[in-house]
């Protein structure tokens, strides 16, 4: 039986255009985060 494992970054909507990232890890939070905005210019609203 295939087990599995939990996602190392969670993403949880908590209202209209807002989200909360959660993660085990600091280093993969922040890789996650760059590698978004990198990825996806303009979603993130100043």
């Amino acid at each position: 039986m295939l087990e599995t494992k939990p996602r190392d970054v969670q993403i949880l909507p908590i209202g209209t255009d807002t989200i909360v990232l959660r993660s085990r890890s600091w280093a993969r939070l922040r890789f996650e985060i760059e590698y978004a905005l990198a990825r996806f210019p303009g979603t993130i609203k100043k």
